[in-house]
C-alpha cells in the first residue's frame, strides 16, 4: 500500500513538473523517483518480479528527470539559443564600457580613502606639535 501511495505521488509530481516546466520540481521529482526505486528494490523478493522491474524503471526515470531538469534550466536562461555575431560585438562594447566605469570608480574610491588618512595624520601631527610646544 505504501508503494502504491509513493508511486502515485511521484507520478503526479512528474506530471506537474512537465506541465509547469519547472526546474526545482523536476529535480525534486528525480529525488522521489530515487526513493521509490529504493523502496521497490527493498520490496523485491525474487530476481525478476514486478517490484524488481519497477526498480529499474524508477532508476531510468531518475536519469531522465535529472537530464530534463538541466535542460529546463538552460532553455529558461536562454543558453540554448546561439547569439549572432552582432550580439557578441554589442556585448564586448558593453563589457568594455562597464570595465572602464569600474576602473574609474576604483580610482575615485582610492582617492577618497587617502584623503581621510592624510587628514587624520595631519591632525595627529598638529596635536603632537602642540604638546611639544607646550612642553608636555
Amino acid at each position: 500500500m505504501l508503494g502504491l501511495t509513493i508511486g502515485i505521488m511521484v507520478t503526479a509530481l512528474t506530471i506537474a513538473s512537465m506541465v509547469l516546466n519547472d526546474q526545482i520540481l523536476t529535480f525534486i521529482s528525480a529525488g522521489f523517483w530515487m526513493i521509490f526505486s529504493l523502496y521497490m528494490r527493498a520490496e523485491s523478493t525474487a530476481t525478476w518480479d514486478l517490484y524488481y522491474g519497477l526498480f529499474f524503471l524508477s532508476i531510468a526515470m531518475v536519469i531522465v528527470m535529472a537530464i530534463k531538469g538541466g535542460t529546463v534550466y538552460r532553455t529558461k536562461k536562454g543558453e540554448a539559443e546561439d547569439p549572432s555575431a552582432e550580439d557578441m560585438l554589442d556585448i564586448d562594447e558593453e563589457e568594455t564600457a562597464t570595465n572602464n566605469q569600474n576602473k574609474n570608480l576604483r580610482t575615485n574610491i582610492q582617492k577618497l580613502r587617502h584623503v581621510p588618512a592624510k587628514a587624520r595624520a595631519k591632525k595627529r601631527d598638529q596635536k603632537t606639535f602642540n604638546k611639544i610646544s607646550r612642553g608636555e
